[in-house]
């Protein structure tokens, strides 16, 4: 059977693909046990379709190779611990079959008033992964959910898996804490009479925020106007009805989610995702989950996402650069190699105090005794080599950390429902892609190290 078919196992070791070799005499004959026998020389035992098999012994002609003669199972992670807000169940359960068909910016972030003793949101526990099986038999480990690590909140009570409120305020939930917070509210713009906000709770302008102003808060901001080169800084979402005019001045900061009509010359940085209604020009962006604009385009500037970045189209017809990062950030990248050559330093400088160590233990076994001048040494040196092994494992723990926001699986794409222009660069971890021709309706992803796409 060898010498009339080919086998071919994915890197995976999920599939195995078969092949007809050119040189095949026409009139052999072949049988499914033949063709089982072959499959297990190659150790392929697990998950063969029976139904391909029996279809390549009737016609061997009329089969399109390579086919799947073989396919595994693949692990199924375990989901994540998460928090369900309780205070938006049934408005989420009204809207759900709309999602994604209607964006309306002025209910996007509603700031939630909650009363003593409400139940607010309530914690469902991580689940283990499901192992999978390779073609080959053997068990491939599935990863398990990561539990929900819940910070102490203010002004709730935490009961079994469930938090309520402990006064009457207004509720900001971010993906590891609730808390109930008051609030300050400013009717109209902000001007000099208000000056700049700095409040434990949620903050919400009715009107514009001038540039140079600064608004920090401990829970949410809420702008129903427009946004210029002010700074603002939120523990958790920034919402911002009228979009930003930042003219390169300023900033926003939010500890969840942005959300805003559009980004102009805007500099944003959001824990989680950042969502646009129309457009975002020439700006600044980085976000630890998602990036969409709706409804318009990405144009210029450098925009990263740790998941997926989402528009209408990327660039313009006079192609200017549009820079794009996807599941890694350019600073992440950049801590990434400067934590490598930490490690190399830190590795470097263990091996001189090992040495130095050994030295002052030869002389004492060849003098029988150290002098007080190598006992203070000897002391130093064991000081210094557990510090730097603390720094060493603390910056493993950094790597592992960084390597783990670059990971690449299903939720890292960038998608175009319109064009792609030319001098867009798309990045995935240290992988790149420059455009040099009009791409159109396209879901861009990392496999095996090669980027690719693949029409809409």
């Amino acid at each position: 059977m060898n010498s009339l078919f080919d086998i071919h196992v994915s890197k995976d070791r999920l599939t195995a693909e078969i092949s007809l070799k050119n040189d095949i005499v026409e009139d052999a004959e072949i049988t499914v046990d033949q063709l089982k026998e072959m499959l297990k020389e190659r150790k392929v035992v697990f998950g063969i379709k029976q139904d391909v098999l029996e279809k390549i012994c009737k016609d061997k002609y009329e089969v399109d190779y390579p086919i799947i003669v073989a396919e595994g199972i693949k692990p199924e992670k375990g989901r994540d611990g998460y928090l369900i807000n309780k205070t938006e169940v049934e408005e989420n359960q009204k809207t759900d079959e709309d999602d994604g068909k209607v964006f309306n910016l002025r209910n996007v972030m509603k700031i939630k008033s909650v009363k003593n003793g409400q139940l607010l949101a309530q914690i469902v526990e991580s689940t283990m992964g499901i192992p999978g099986r390779d073609v080959y038999g053997n068990t491939i480990q599935a990863k398990n959910g990561r539990p929900l690590k819940l910070r102490a909140g203010k002004n709730v009570l935490y009961h079994l898996d469930s938090v309520f409120a402990t006064i009457d305020g207004q509720i900001s939930i971010t993906p590891n804490t609730v808390n109930v917070l008051p609030v300050f509210e400013v009717n109209g713009d902000l001007d000099l009479k208000t000056g700049n906000i700095d409040f434990i709770g949620n903050v919400v302008i009715r009107g514009n925020v001038p540039t140079g102003y600064i608004i920090k808060a401990g829970g949410d901001i809420k702008v129903t106007g427009l946004v210029e080169g002010a700074t603002l800084i939120a523990g958790g979402s920034v919402s911002i009805s009228g979009g930003v005019a930042g003219a390169y001045k300023g900033s926003i900061e939010a500890g969840v989610d942005i959300l805003a009509n559009y980004l102009n010359q805007a500099t944003c940085k959001a824990g989680r995702d950042i969502s646009v209604e129309s457009y975002i020009l020439h700006s600044t962006i980085s976000s630890g989950g998602k990036v969409v604009s709706r409804k318009g385009h990405i144009i210029g500037g450098e925009t990263s996402a740790l998941e997926s970045i989402e528009a209408n189209d990327f660039g313009n017809q006079h192609y200017m650069q549009t820079i794009l990062y996807v599941g890694s950030s350019p600073k992440n990248l950049e801590r990434e190699a400067e934590v490598y050559k930490e490690l190399k330093q830190t590795r470097e400088a263990l091996k001189k105090l090992g040495y130095l160590f050994e030295r002052i233990k030869k002389r004492e076994r060849t003098q029988g005794y150290i002098t007080e001048q190598d006992k203070l040494l000897l002391k130093k040196q064991q000081v210094t080599v557990a510090t730097q092994k603390q720094y060493f494992e603390e910056l493993e723990q950094e790597l592992l950390r960084l390597k783990g926001e670059g990971h690449m699986d299903e939720r890292v794409f960038l998608k175009a429902k319109g064009i792609i222009y030319p001098n867009a660069q798309i990045h995935f971890g240290k992988y790149s892609k420059p455009v040099q021709s009009k791409i159109q309706a396209v879901k861009i992803y990392l496999e095996y190290g090669e980027i690719v796409s693949s029409p809409l």
